[in-house]
């Protein structure tokens, strides 16, 4: 695995979009490298990617959601276990 420096802002970024999202940080810079790599570099290689996104689920990707309760949290099986009264 390949570990990259990033800067403590950058990195902050990142992370708010993937909460945002719901998407992983690898699948958030994913999409970015896949997107804009060209912007960056003139001749890059056309990136294997297994994953074809549509116009329609990158908007939704960027969408901020709204953060579940604590509760929808533990009903989701998110965290610890649901205890029922």
């Amino acid at each position: 695995m390949t570990q990259l420096n990033i800067n403590h802002q950058t990195a902050q970024k990142i992370e708010a979009i993937s909460q945002q999202t719901q998407k992983s940080v690898d699948e958030v810079l994913d999409w970015l490298v896949s997107n804009y790599a060209h912007t960056l570099v003139a001749s890059v290689d056309k990136v294997v990617d297994d994953t074809t996104w549509t116009d329609e689920e990158i908007e939704a990707m960027l969408q901020p959601k709204t953060p579940l309760t604590g509760k929808e949290i533990v009903e989701a099986g998110l965290v610890g276990e649901s205890i029922k009264c």
